[in-house]
């Protein structure tokens, strides 16, 4: 709070008492002979504290009215009035009653300075009083009771519907911006997953061998019920399916063929551990699993478990970089390690320390932390943390 004291000079005296009180309890309190050092221009000083004030005190004693009723002649302190009443919005005035005077007549001023006269005036005694009227000056300033102008009261609400329907506006705004953004991440997710499973598909095509021949593979131990060689039994003939009789030497060789047929194992197709592989075991999905966040240096100071949890809510957009790769390398994985330092502004940059043999995903993987935010950041300087990812794929997401 910055006060300027208003005063002529036959009120020195008391002036500097009450300037002197006031400093004790405020910062900054400008009385041009004491402020003003020797050499400074006094016009331009006591303009710039005067436009700068925050309270005015109009110290008004015996005298006052006397030289302020002549508008013939310069007079520093109509200046100062005149210039203090006309600040839009003006600062809080307090006339000062001091050495028995008394506020003028409205008549007794000039126009200019006749507002001066709607401000409570409040009067210091310079015998026993002194110290109470003081106190008592002190606290009306300290309070700032000051009544809000007309012009205020009526601009006050109309602000705060323009702020509440710009603040509605744009959570609207906001919430229409995520609800396209997660549109778009279904949609790119739906395009992905179907990107695998036609991968998946080709995988599979590519990798089955066609049956080998049985012609001279030995039947292996009877370890299934027997059952009927489908292949040894012939079709009926026409007319059987016409109902025309069988000649009984052919029916006898047909019986024979499967009583011989019976109890011969059905043969089995070899299976080959390195060429064919279980169709529901190669179903499978990439999982980036973040481990643990480590410190590693800086100046400042951030919770590393907020870092933890940040991290983790990304999770998914780094799971999705690594199922893209799985699309070119279906063998890719190991870890991947991260160097994030966190500038003082929340802002990240990153670098990849441990490789999962993928530049591709690793790119998209630092894109993702690079991306981050975090408000407040780190106190103090910038600070380097590490964060350990495990690039794994399996049918169900791994502990």
């Amino acid at each position: 709070m910055r006060i300027f004291i208003s005063y002529r000079r036959d009120d020195i005296d008391v002036v500097s008492r009450i300037r002197e009180r006031l400093s004790a309890r405020f910062p900054h309190v400008f009385q041009d002979t004491d402020a003003i050092l020797p050499g400074h221009d006094f016009n331009q000083a006591t303009t710039d504290e005067l436009s700068d004030a925050d309270v005015v005190l109009v110290v008004i004693g015996r005298d006052w009215i006397r030289q302020a009723r002549d508008t013939s002649k310069p007079d520093w302190v109509r200046f100062e009035v005149e210039q203090t009443l006309a600040r839009t919005p003006p600062p809080r005035v307090f006339p000062v009653l001091v050495r028995d005077g008394d506020l003028p007549a409205k008549d007794e001023l000039p126009p200019s300075m006749q507002p001066l006269l709607n401000y409570q005036a409040t009067r210091i005694a310079s015998g026993a009083d002194f110290d109470f009227h003081v106190e008592r000056l002190i606290a009306a300033i300290g309070k700032g009771t000051q009544r809000v102008p007309a012009r205020l009261r009526v601009a006050t609400p109309l602000g705060i519907l323009a702020l509440a329907a710009v603040a509605w506006g744009t959570w609207h705004l906001r919430v229409a911006q995520q609800h396209l953004e997660a549109e778009r991440r279904a949609a790119e997710e739906l395009a992905l997953k179907q990107k695998h499973v036609e991968a998946q598909k080709r995988a599979l095509g590519a990798s089955t061998p066609a049956a080998p021949s049985t012609a001279n593979v030995e039947a292996p131990e009877q370890r299934t019920p027997p059952v009927v060689d489908q292949v040894a039994i012939e079709p009926p003939p026409e007319q059987e399916r016409r109902g025309a009789p069988k000649p009984a030497s052919e029916a006898r060789t047909s019986v024979a063929a499967a009583t011989a047929a019976i109890g011969k194992p059905r043969p089995q197709t070899p299976v080959n551990n390195q060429n064919q592989t279980n169709p529901r075991s190669q179903v499978t999905r990439g999982w980036v699993i973040g481990r643990s966040v480590d410190f590693v240096g800086g100046p400042g100071h951030f919770d590393r478990s907020v870092v933890f949890r940040t991290i983790r809510a990304r999770i998914r957009a780094m799971q999705q970089c690594y199922e893209r790769g799985l699309l070119r390398k279906t063998k890719l994985g190991g870890k991947v390690r991260i160097e994030l330092t966190i500038q003082v502004n929340g802002t990240v940059t990153g670098a990849i320390r441990e490789t999962s043999g993928d530049p591709v995903v690793d790119a998209c993987m630092e894109a993702v932390v690079t991306r981050l935010r975090f408000n407040p950041g780190p106190k103090g300087g910038s600070v380097t943390f590490a964060a350990n990812f495990e690039l794994v794929t399996s049918e169900v997401r791994p502990p």
